[in-house]
């Protein structure tokens, strides 16, 4: 008999239509913690209807035919023809749910229902650290520690930029994690005060660590996933933005964007052009000029996020999905990303535009109206003391 437990990739996408209770990617959570194990007739269906579900028709080439596996999985998804991906999902769905023995309408098994990722603690001294999530799959978490709010002072900046920079070496780590440690934001950005006290040569030292920062994040070898499990204004938006996949927490409160003109700051070109590739170019331009920050519905929607898992499931989200970019092979995966970033990344490659990029920054920094704006946001952070 055919074994094929590890046919069906799971958590790929995380719609959250509902169906009698149960949504897309409840289905998929629940699929996990079945006791009885589907038979190779199930589990051909259920792979068919989430291929179907998350591609669409069967348009890629048949596998060879020493390829039995991938041929009976090509064959069942194949057999679907044009069904839409929303009655795959509702089959999907049904599926599961008579396999994990019915759901009762008046108490519906969720996700909610199943055990999830808890993100490992860390040195409580360490505003950054590292930190396995399942050693079997060689994923890592690089946590931010840094109370209350994550910022990105020049202490957070460089350990950080250190910690993905270990990791790569890492032999036993093949995807990253990017998250949080304080409940209900992921960070709130750069470090204003800092920003705001420094003088020009520390200015320059402050402004040279974000810079690295962002050369070693956007054009990172390993995949790299953001659990944003809380708010991401500001830089905190921007960090995300650099990574491979983004989850963010479906909350209200959960909001995210690029709103430093808020303060009479304009972001960088290698801020802003991360956004506009995930948004699009028109809706980037507005977000940028009015500042907004996005809830997670539309965060959804206009893709500055991939996905949305509910409180206590954006870490297993994460996980599942640093496990699939993890299963690419790792040299076609990384050339992939790079031939669509090298651009951006090259505008800061060398000495000499990272030098003119910093003397634009801190000209623009001692304008009248950007010194004004910082002292009445520092003075507003003093109020709240």
């Amino acid at each position: 008999m055919l074994r094929l437990q590890k046919m069906y990739p799971l958590l790929n996408s995380f719609c959250f239509r509902r169906f009698s209770g149960v949504s897309f990617t409840d289905a998929q959570i629940i699929l996990k913690s079945l006791k009885t194990e589907p038979s190779n007739e199930e589990k051909l269906r259920l792979y068919a209807l989430f291929k179907q579900s998350t591609v669409g028709e069967n348009f890629s080439p048949k596998p060879g035919m020493l390829d039995f596996v991938g041929s009976a999985k090509w064959q069942a998804w194949k057999k679907l023809g044009p069904m839409s991906s929303l009655d795959a999902e509702k089959e999907y769905v049904s599926l599961v749910k008579r396999l994990s023995g019915g759901v009762a309408a008046s108490e519906p098994t969720t996700a909610a229902s199943i055990p999830q990722l808890i993100l490992p603690s860390g040195s409580g001294k360490s505003v950054v650290y590292r930190a396995p999530l399942d050693t079997s799959q060689c994923i890592e978490a690089i946590v931010l520690n840094s109370p209350p709010v994550n910022a990105l002072s020049s202490e957070v900046i460089g350990s950080l930029t250190a910690a993905l920079q270990a990791a790569c070496k890492d032999p036993n780590v093949r995807g990253i994690v990017l998250a949080s440690s304080q409940p209900n934001i992921f960070s709130g950005g750069l470090d204003i005060r800092e920003m705001a006290m420094a003088n020009e040569a520390s200015f320059a030292r402050f402004w040279g660590e974000i810079q690295g920062l962002f050369l070693t994040l956007y054009p990172l070898e390993k995949p790299i996933v953001a659990a944003i499990e809380g708010s991401a204004p500001a830089g905190g938006c921007w960090l995300a933005l650099q990574c491979d996949y983004r989850v963010l927490l479906d909350e209200p409160r959960a909001v995210m964007g690029l709103n430093e003109v808020q303060l009479g700051i304009v972001a960088p070109p290698w801020f802003a052009k991360p956004l506009e590739v995930a948004v699009g170019p028109r809706m980037a331009e507005s977000m940028l000029q009015l500042g907004t920050l996005l809830p997670p519905e539309k965060a959804l929607s206009l893709g500055a996020v991939d996905a949305l898992a509910p409180r206590g499931h954006v870490l297993q989200a994460s996980f599942d999905a640093a496990c699939r970019y993890a299963a690419i092979p790792s040299s076609a995966r990384h050339l992939s990303k790079l031939m669509l970033r090298h651009t951006l990344i090259e505008s800061l490659a060398t000495p000499e535009l990272r030098a003119a990029d910093l003397a634009r920054t801190w000209k623009f920094f001692q304008t009248p109206d950007v010194q004004e704006g910082l002292k009445m946001y520092l003075e507003r952070l003093k109020r709240k003391k």
